[in-house]
């Protein structure tokens, strides 16, 4: 069974999949994995798919009555909604004493590793793939709030395969951005190398910031959707990013030692690998996603976020190729409160699923707790 990234997938023997880091239509989770698939027809196993509540069709409300009722949006209930669905399909299928494997990445594995604690009678096992559920606050060790920097760091440089220059440029054009947006005719430069649309207001410090952080945004994107062939599960399923796209963003940054509009020109084409993956759009309006349904589902994430699923993220511009953002839980919890009408709970995941201890195997890279859940792909 998987669980995705939100959803889930079933075999029977059984084997379920959690999936991840953007919350897409379960369909895309369905044509964009490879091993339950390989081991289905080995173990004449049953593949499901269940998609998790709120995301893709699975919405208990329509438009705005959405948005009010989004305290039906937890962890705990999608789990609950997973080991509902399986009894009922053991129960139509006949297959009671079929063992249930759960497969799930990023917050598709926390799932499943979690649902194979919280329902051991239910899920026999999981293979949880990148699933970072040692990323709260509480944890011991501590949790490095800027790792998540470092790996998308990592795929702009040459140990990722991208141009050696990239990442270096890439600290610069953040330093051009708030040099240039300190004033109206630095932010006419920015506006033009950038390609913004008219409509797309840039008049002051705060506009340039949310340009910057938009900017950012592909390229963690890229990192996490950096195969090595073109896929659109980034993208949900609306268009194409190429193979290893962050190598393909990196491109229009592989000069050395590139200032001024050059630079942010550069910075353009490269946010464009994920923003204007159709190569049809003749400007950027920094307000938006790719596309509408990423947009959506980045509001839903960001709601869970904001309850109990606070992980810290910093950034320093030294380890990683952006700008000094340090992690601040009272500012966080204010936007939440603000956005949302909701107050984090940091501390809950530890309080809810109980502390880790840390037994690795380095070689194989695999973390052998708790009992019955293989983490694997710990550094992707």
């Amino acid at each position: 069974m998987s669980v995705t990234n939100i959803g889930m997938n079933q075999l029977f023997p059984t084997q379920k999949r959690v999936q991840s880091s953007s919350m897409l239509d379960v369909t895309l989770y369905l044509n964009n994995t490879g091993l339950m698939w390989e081991s289905a027809a080995e173990f004449g196993a049953l593949l499901v798919f269940a998609e998790h509540r709120y995301y893709g069709e699975s919405k208990p409300y329509s438009g705005s009555k959405l948005q009010n009722n989004m305290q039906y949006l937890t962890a705990e209930q999608a789990m609950a909604d997973y080991a509902e669905l399986l009894a009922e399909l053991k129960s139509d299928l006949q297959a009671e004493q079929s063992p249930v494997i759960g497969f799930g990445g990023s917050y598709g594995g926390m799932l499943a590793s979690w649902m194979r604690m919280k329902y051991p009678h239910v899920l026999d096992g999981a293979i949880a793939g990148s699933a970072p559920i040692w990323a709260f606050p509480g944890e011991d060790p501590p949790v490095d709030s800027g790792a998540f920097a470092k790996i998308v760091t990592r795929d702009a440089t040459p140990a990722g395969g991208s141009a050696k220059a990239c990442a270096g440029n890439l600290r610069n054009a953040w330093k051009q951005l708030k040099e240039w947006g300190s004033n109206d005719e630095g932010r006419g430069h920015i506006k033009e190398a950038m390609q913004l649309c008219p409509a797309a207001n840039l008049s002051n410090d705060d506009d340039v910031d949310t340009l910057a952080q938009w900017a950012q945004n592909a390229f963690d994107y890229l990192a996490m959707g950096d195969y090595p062939y073109p896929s659109n599960y980034m993208l949900n399923g609306q268009g194409v990013l190429p193979a290893y796209p962050m190598r393909a963003a990196c491109q229009p940054l592989s000069q050395q030692g590139m200032t001024g509009s050059a630079l942010l020109e550069g910075l353009h084409q490269a946010v464009g690998t994920f923003y204007n993956f159709s190569g049809h759009l003749p400007c950027y309006n920094y307000s938006e996603g790719p596309n509408p349904e990423g947009e959506e589902d980045s509001n839903f994430w960001d709601y869970q976020a904001c309850t109990e699923m606070v992980m810290p993220f910093s950034r320093n511009g030294e380890d990683d190729m952006f700008w000094k953002q340090p992690w601040d839980l009272k500012a966080f919890g204010k936007q939440c409160k603000e956005q949302w009408g909701v107050t984090p709970r940091p501390y809950w995941a530890q309080i809810n699923w109980g502390p880790w201890a840390a037994r690795y195997n380095t070689w194989l890279f695999v973390k052998l707790t708790p009992k019955g859940v293989v983490f694997s792909s710990l550094f992707l």
